[in-house]
């Protein structure tokens, strides 16, 4: 799922994409990451700051192995450290929006 979603962004005027573990030069608010491997895909959403974090995005695989799926509520999407981030999951995608 997660190649598929940034192999369509390639072929979208307006974004550039790193894949294969590429990483741009620096990160960038907005910017999309994803760790891509058999056992657990899993994508975010930049925020840069003094710490950089990430905004997780849960699917349902992630979202029911760590017990934050409730559609009901209001904590579907958590932040975390970007370090934390890349300590569980190596970050194999890379996306930005850099206009048309």
């Amino acid at each position: 799922m997660i190649p598929s979603f940034f192999n369509e962004l390639k072929r979208r005027p307006g974004w550039r994409v790193r894949d294969a573990g590429k990483r741009p030069p620096s990160l960038m608010d907005g910017d999309i990451v994803a760790a891509s491997n058999p056992n657990h895909q899993h994508a975010g959403i930049v925020e840069t700051g003094i710490y950089d974090s990430v905004i997780n995005l849960p699917g349902p695989t992630s979202a029911r192995r760590y017990g934050m799926f409730r559609p009901s509520g209001l904590n579907d999407m958590v932040s975390v450290s970007r370090v934390l981030f890349e300590a569980v999951l190596r970050i194999d995608y890379f996306a930005r929006w850099v206009g048309t």
